[in-house]
């Protein structure tokens, strides 16, 4: 059943989410930080939330006083969140536990299910989702959604306009990528893209690989590190969204990467690797998606972007993961335990 469906109303309940909150000295993959914040603003509509920062010491205090009835861990099987849902159960065992697992690292797994026993894992992917079920562990596979309300298209006069504000040229053709600068997302080919005439923007973030770094401003690519308020911006200047990391790189990405759905939701054409659950979403190209089955196909997508005259459609195709969509499905998740 997909994000969306039409259901019955849930009762309130007391729900904890359990993750990274706040903005100074921010730690953890900033991926699962941005989902934690969506989903737990959106389950606000409809249950009692509080929001636990797991280095708050008086936010642990006001958990236990708080009495939830579910405790949904936004930090996935890591070494960390292992720790604090282990330790955050002890005095809370009458409350259901929820793991969400963005990007659960293969060394730890094991011990996520000697240690955690969770209720129910959400996970983002085919390879997860097998994993977790192996192991009589209830799985269910539940994407990330995205703002269309934030991350919507805008005309073509108006990108223009956007990237002179930003300093770039307005008249050439713009790709862009959004997320860390480490080897493992595969950012050389920008480099090489950039030597070749195209205007490359990316905006990274920590941590950042110098040798990567060096490599893509000597060839002319426009990176950006600092703290982005407004990243909705660097889509709607943007002509192409490009998410190269390979699908080996487990650890490169969470399994449903944002960038590629707030790509499209701002209607942008996206080319992108088969990586987590980016196949199982959208299992074939049209419309302005592609998807790559060899790096060598990478300018053979931007070739066609160019040439083609028909309309992109990505924004109808990410439609269905709103972040009111996904509400929907986990509130259901959570009537079922």
């Amino acid at each position: 059943m997909e994000p969306g469906h039409p259901s019955r109303r849930v009762a309130t309940v007391k729900i904890a989410f359990v993750g990274h909150f706040n903005e100074t000295g921010a730690t953890g993959d900033m991926g699962t930080r941005a989902v934690a914040r969506c989903l737990s603003a959106e389950m606000e509509r409809y249950h009692e939330i509080r929001r636990v920062d797991i280095r708050d010491i008086r936010a642990w205090y006001r958990l236990r006083a708080f009495k939830p009835d579910i405790i949904h861990l936004m930090l996935g099987p890591t070494t960390e969140g292992l720790l604090v849902s282990w330790l955050c159960m002890l005095p809370l065992r009458r409350a259901r536990l929820v793991v969400s697992a963005p990007n659960p690292s293969p060394t730890l797994r094991g011990i996520a299910v000697r240690l955690c026993n969770p209720d129910l894992v959400l996970v983002q992917s085919e390879r997860s989702e097998r994993f977790f079920r192996s192991v009589e562990m209830p799985a269910m596979f539940l994407p990330n959604g995205v703002d269309i309300d934030r991350f919507a298209p805008i005309p073509l006069p108006s990108r223009q306009a956007l990237r002179a504000e930003h300093g770039l040229d307005p008249d050439r053709f713009t790709l862009l990528h959004v997320g860390p600068l480490i080897p493992g997302r595969n950012l050389i080919p920008f480099a090489r893209l950039s030597e070749e005439g195209y205007q490359v923007v990316i905006v990274g973030r920590e941590p950042v690989d110098r040798e990567t770094m060096d490599r893509l401003t000597g060839a002319g690519c426009r990176v950006f590190t600092r703290h982005v308020e407004h990243i909705e911006q660097y889509y709607h200047l943007a002509d192409c969204y490009v998410f190269p990391v390979p699908p080996d790189q487990l650890t490169a990405s969470i399994e449903t990467p944002l960038s590629v759905l707030e790509a499209m939701a701002a209607n942008l054409p996206v080319i992108t690797t088969h990586f987590g659950a980016i196949p199982r979403l959208f299992p074939s190209g049209g419309d302005g998606f592609f998807l790559m089955d060899h790096p060598d196909q990478l300018r053979q997508s931007i070739a066609s972007i160019r040439a083609s005259p028909d309309p992109v459609r990505t924004r109808e195709l990410v439609a269905p993961y709103s972040w009111k969509a996904i509400g929907v499905r986990v509130r259901e998740c959570y009537e079922g335990l």
